[in-house]
């Protein structure tokens, strides 16, 4: 099944990034997994000119999530990320980022 390209949203500094929970569809398999993501997929493309101060305010919207004591890795026949008895810890965040240049 082709699927259109997206293009991400452009934004500019200041930027406030909302880390929440993504539902995203898994087509080959069938169905979806739960992941952690800024609010859409891809994630926004954030453009700043040359010696632009860059100022990004990461805000946690994970919740507390089940913690390591919630994790069970005896659950993980259906893959880390498709079970969600095997991910540890949901609400721990950095700002993940892809192509810095």
């Amino acid at each position: 099944q082709d699927q259109e390209l997206v293009e991400p949203k452009v934004l500019r500094s200041p930027v406030t990034l909302p880390l929440q929970a993504v539902k995203l569809p898994v087509p080959w398999i069938g169905g979806h997994f739960w992941t952690r993501g800024y609010g859409s997929v891809p994630g926004p493309t954030i453009r700043v000119k040359p010696g632009e101060t860059l100022r990004i305010r990461l805000e946690n919207r994970l919740g507390p999530g089940p913690g390591y004591d919630g994790c069970d890795i005896r659950n993980s026949n259906l893959g880390f990320f498709l079970n969600p008895d095997t991910i540890c810890a949901l609400n721990h965040s950095n700002l993940h980022v892809h192509g810095l240049h």
